[in-house]
This record gives C-alpha cells, structure tokens and sequence, in this order.
C-alpha cells in the first residue's frame, strides 16, 4: 500500500472504530458489506473489494451502541488506495451531515 500524499490535511480527528458498513454508489441498487478502519465527524475510511474513484459519491449505513436504526451518511470518495488481499482503502469525507447526526457521531467518538 502507498502512502498517503504528504500534503494531506485532516479538518477532523479518525479514530479505530472497527464495524461492518453498507456501502453504495449514490443512485445504485445494490449495496456492499465494506470494512471501517476508523471514523471521525469530518470522514471515514474502510475496506472492502469493490473499486471507487476519487470524487465518487456514496452512502454508508452502520450501527451504532445505542441507536434504534442504523446510521446512515452521505460521502465523497476523498482517496482510495490498494491495500492488502485485494481490498481497497477508501477514504471519504462526509457530505451535508446533519446537526443530529454529527451530534450522534461525537457521543459515540467521546466514548471510545
């Protein structure tokens, strides 16, 4: 796996938070059981088999302690990255979150 460029910047903490997710393109009928590697009020990243682009847009649903429903967000494919057994690392950066959402985000991050 490359290395991240060494310009990045980070608005928002990540932290390991390690669940499964259900990610699709925005306008697909179909959804895939992706991997979270970590999770922050700005993005998240994971790992799963299928290939996204830069740019692409995309939902992610999970559980979260405490919820009734799933969590579900809206994205923007930051970067993705070959990663290792043929998964790729994606990285996404949330779109329109709503208040309670991130409010949701932030209890659940405080607690790890």
């Amino acid at each position: 796996m490359s290395a991240a460029p060494l310009d990045h910047f980070r608005a928002y903490a990540r932290f390991p938070f390690r669940v499964d997710v259900s990610v699709s393109p925005l306008g697909a009928t179909y959804d895939q059981t992706a991997a979270l590697v970590d999770l922050g009020l700005g993005g998240a990243c994971f790992e799963l088999a299928e290939t996204f682009e830069p740019g692409q847009r995309l939902r992610m649903e999970f559980e979260l302690p405490g919820l009734w429903d799933r969590l579900t967000l809206h994205g923007e494919v930051a970067w993705a990255l070959a990663g290792v057994d043929g998964l790729q690392r994606v990285g996404v950066r949330f779109t329109r979150p709503t208040g309670q959402t991130l409010r949701i985000l932030a209890e659940n991050l405080a607690s790890l």
